[in-house]
């Protein structure tokens, strides 16, 4: 599947804390092994910045694995330790291509760079304060004046403020090697952008539109990830949903047929036929709006005896009036998707 989603990861996220104070710590660890899982997801391409190692350890803020432990037994953190958290920051600096080096921009002077809402407050070192401003304007030129710098890339942040910065930066000198940039302010000019930031991987989540993914899916593995995101937004909007997190939603099981089915129905169908697949997917999922699901039944009577396969029983949930979802409840209570059929079709495949 393609990567849906691009992110640079700020040195200030891996800079371990220095003001000792435990719900900091707890927040940087957890922060640590959720972008570690993230490096092996195919939805997301992750980078850093080419200088992030110096950058880490002329700041005194490098998170070695004596560092990581002092930090921890201070703060009488005993869920971690701190060899695995070493190998993840090991793990996430080992990231490649760097940014610089996947968008092709070998250097950038600049003077005076401000952001609205401001994001360097939110860090005291002027060594990753200057890191910072110079990514988001990174990342803001690339958004304004490069035709080819597709897909929605994020700066995570240690700390952030949800969306959008402006960026606005005194821009003396950039070198670069891509054919699509296009008068760029330069000093004594004022260049003006927008950066997306987030401090969370959730903020990424909930702004890729499943629908897409599902209309665009190619494989299993992007179809799943069509529906985990579904999943995902509708556990994150439910007020009755306790606790969210991406990396448990593992979603239904994919028969054989299910893709190809599903995508001749959505290539036939009205421009909703997504959504309306996704929503009775979530439902059979969440085990709700059970009114709209009936046993698949043998024959056409009402008597007639539930298909098996095995200990698994078919199941058809109604999409609308026309559309039907078709599953089989296995006897471990996984569900796995079979088909998207119209309705007269009572088939399911095996």
């Amino acid at each position: 599947m393609h990567s849906a989603t691009f992110a640079t990861i700020d040195a200030s996220v891996l800079a371990i804390p220095t003001n000792g104070d435990r719900e900091e710590v707890c927040n940087y660890v957890e922060t640590i092994s959720k972008l570690g899982i993230l490096v092996e997801e195919k939805w997301i391409s992750l980078y850093l910045s080419e200088n992030i190692g110096d950058v880490l350890f002329s700041s005194g803020l490098f998170p070695g694995n004596d560092k990581l432990s002092r930090l921890l037994i201070s703060n009488e953190i005993n869920e971690y330790s701190s060899r695995d958290i070493f190998k993840v920051v090991l793990k996430l600096l080992a990231i490649q291509p760097y940014f610089e080096c996947n968008y092709r921009i070998s250097k950038l002077e600049s003077g005076t760079i401000v952001t609205n809402p401001s994001v360097s407050e939110i860090i005291d070192n002027p060594i990753l304060q200057n890191e910072l401003l110079k990514s988001a304007t990174l990342i803001a030129i690339l958004n304004k004046h490069c035709s080819n710098f597709l897909g929605q890339h994020w700066l995570f942040l240690k700390k952030a403020p949800k969306g959008t910065i402006q960026v606005r930066a005194e821009i003396k000198n950039i070198e670069h090697g891509r054919d699509d940039v296009t008068d760029i302010a330069i000093s004594p000019m004022c260049f003006k952008g927008n950066a997306f930031i987030c401090d969370e991987v959730s903020e990424m989540i909930k702004t890729i539109d499943a629908c897409a993914e599902l209309a665009n899916a190619t494989d299993k593995d992007s179809l799943l990830f069509s529906i985990r995101v579904a999943i995902f937004k509708s556990q994150s909007n439910d007020t009755q949903c306790q606790r969210y997190c991406w990396d448990e939603i593992k979603g239904p099981k994919i028969g054989h047929e299910f893709l190809k089915r599903c995508k001749k129905i959505c290539e036939d169908r009205e421009s909703s036929m997504p959504s309306k697949i996704l929503d009775a997917i979530v439902e059979t999922v969440n085990r709700r709006n059970l009114s709209c699901v009936h046993a698949l039944r043998t024959g056409e009577g009402a008597s007639d005896t539930q298909r098996k396969r095995g200990k698994d029983r078919a199941w058809r949930r109604d999409v609308d009036d026309e559309i039907h979802l078709h599953y089989w409840k296995c006897g471990n209570g996984e569900i796995e998707l079979a088909s998207v059929n119209y309705h007269n079709d009572f088939s399911i495949p095996e």
